[in-house]
């Protein structure tokens, strides 16, 4: 006989103890990789968001004191030699993000949906292509956008900046990660549902309107609003083809200054004092983006809440 042989449990009681010092032995091993793993996560999200943490620390210290009602409602003004500190406000950025970003969002999300619907519907060679064609530009310098506008659109306008133009660099921006992700989310529809609308006599476009886009519509809100948050924060698409102005008017066909295009131009000037208006532009786009995507988990949460 073995030396294994001999050592074996004889009784029942003797194999039940072995079996349960085995599985414990099993046990704490498995609860100490888990531990260190959580561990290192824990350890690894916390390197992450030191930086993260800095960033908004600062500005949020450098920026807050100058967060006032006159310095969101007055025009830019230039300072002087003897006037360092007339630098007025920032109202024609916000007017000219408001309309360039306003008008970019009205033509994307449309063009967005059609889109998604047929890469959803489609499954040729031409929708493979298209989807291909999407994902590549979705990794694409965000200045190219603005080269592609500048080359088709302000060239042809005999070189007028407009607003215009600015919305248009951010449609082309903003309707590839847009439909790519409205698609998933169509996609994430159980297939069910469309099974079971077309069994009960409905119409392709009956199914996709009544079916598929309301239940996918939490996802694709969300989809909207992370592209809408990456479109706002832009300065390359549009500092080719807006132009610059220190006043605040609601016409697309005319030069416009938005909050990032201002940090640009301000960056510039030789008044130390000016160039720390940019800590409160930043500040002010970090709340817009931190509102958009809070608008865009409450409308979600409520729309899921109604699914239920």
């Amino acid at each position: 006989m073995t030396s294994a042989a001999l050592e074996a449990p004889r009784t029942d009681d003797e194999r039940r103890a072995a079996v349960q010092e085995a599985a414990s032995r099993f046990y704490r091993r498995k609860t100490l990789y888990s531990k260190l793993f959580l561990g290192a996560t824990s350890l690894g999200l916390l390197i992450a968001f030191i930086p993260l943490f800095s960033i908004i620390y600062n500005v949020v210290r450098n920026g807050i004191s100058y967060i006032t009602w006159k310095f969101l409602t007055t025009p830019p003004q230039s300072p002087s030699i003897f006037h360092k500190h007339q630098i007025g406000g920032i109202s024609n950025a916000i007017e000219g993000t408001a309309l360039v970003f306003g008008m970019a969002l009205l033509m994307s999300v449309p063009i967005s949906i059609m889109v998604a619907i047929a890469l959803y519907e489609s499954h040729g060679r031409v929708m493979g292509a298209l989807r291909t064609l999407l994902e590549v530009m979705i990794g694409m310098p965000s200045i190219l956008f603005g080269i592609f506008i500048y080359t088709y659109v302000v060239e042809r306008m005999h070189f007028q900046l407009t607003g215009l133009a600015g919305s248009l660099a951010l449609t082309v921006l903003m309707v590839p990660l847009m439909s790519v992700a409205c698609e998933q989310a169509l996609r994430g529809v159980p297939a069910v549902l469309t099974e079971a609308g077309l069994a009960l006599g409905a119409k392709k476009a009956q199914v996709m309107r009544k079916i598929v886009l309301r239940y996918a519509l939490p996802r694709m809100l969300t989809a909207i609003m992370l592209s809408a948050s990456r479109g706002i924060g832009e300065t390359a698409p549009v500092l080719l083809v807006i132009g610059s102005t220190y006043v605040a008017n609601w016409n697309l066909m005319t030069s416009q200054t938005t909050l990032t295009t201002l940090m640009y131009n301000i960056i510039q000037s030789f008044y130390n004092y000016q160039r720390s208006e940019v800590w409160a532009i930043a500040l002010l786009l970090i709340v817009v983006v931190f509102v958009l995507n809070l608008a865009s988990r409450i409308i979600v949460a409520r729309l899921n809440r109604g699914h239920r």
